[in-house]
């Protein structure tokens, strides 16, 4: 039977985020696949202020790539608090994991920093893509992925991204695959344009609304179809 995180839990880790960081709404959940999974997401804060919002990604399931998403976790918010730059703390990160992880295992990883003084964002992926909505929900960018998944090749550089002025109203989505690569009952995939279109639906509530109507909407997709991979999904909502 699958172990998934209570509501309670859920929003414990939406309030902190919140009051910790006014100006910015935060929520995030995941719902393994098996008994342990392998997403992981988190909330860092920044040694100059500021907050990074981290989403990863380990590839397999099963114990194995649950404690490399733990051991990934942990390296991350060690490095992005302690270092000036959140690209430096991935490459760092990279190292470790590739020491760490078996052949073959690598991590995609998303890390958004966000300034609630100038309303910007800044942002490093490793082979994770991430999508901001207008107030309105219709797609305004796309945060392509800027290097390789962490743990494949020994030596990748990865640095943050020019600044993305935020306007109010403004949210962003980071999610793992098993959202857009949710199947319904005759295999069709959930995909980034059904991705894309529910968001128009729900851009005016919370962020912790928005996660929970995701849930619900990729759920009522797959029916009674088993899942097949981890369900991860962080928004964060720029209010100023």
């Amino acid at each position: 039977e699958n172990i998934r995180p209570s509501l309670d839990q859920f929003s414990i880790l939406s309030h902190w985020a919140v009051n910790g960081y006014p100006g910015f709404d935060i929520a995030g959940r995941s719902v393994p696949a098996d008994a342990t999974g392998g997403d992981f997401y988190d909330y860092v804060p920044l040694p100059g202020g500021g907050l990074a919002v981290v989403l990863g990604d380990v590839s397999g399931h099963g114990f194995g790539p649950a404690l490399l998403s733990a051991t990934a976790k942990s390296f991350l918010r060690s490095l992005i608090m302690t270092q000036e730059d959140a690209g430096k703390a991935l490459s760092l990160t990279n190292e470790l994991i590739i020491e760490e992880s078996l052949a073959g295992q690598f991590v995609t990883v998303m890390a958004l920093v966000f300034d609630s003084q100038t309303g910007s964002l800044r942002y490093v992926g490793a082979g994770h893509e991430s999508y901001v909505f207008d107030r309105n929900g219709a797609l305004k960018l796309t945060l392509a992925s800027t290097g390789f998944p962490l743990g494949l090749e020994s030596g990748q550089s990865y640095s943050l991204s020019d600044p993305v002025l935020l306007e109010p109203g403004d949210f962003i989505v980071a999610l793992t695959d098993g959202v857009v690569e949710a199947a319904s009952p005759k295999g069709e995939l959930f995909g980034k344009a059904r991705l894309t279109d529910s968001m128009k639906t729900v851009a005016q509530f919370s962020a912790e609304h928005i996660v929970e109507s995701l849930y619900e909407i990729v759920e009522d997709f797959r029916r009674d179809k088993p899942q097949n991979d981890d369900i991860t999904a962080v928004v964060v909502k720029f209010r100023a």
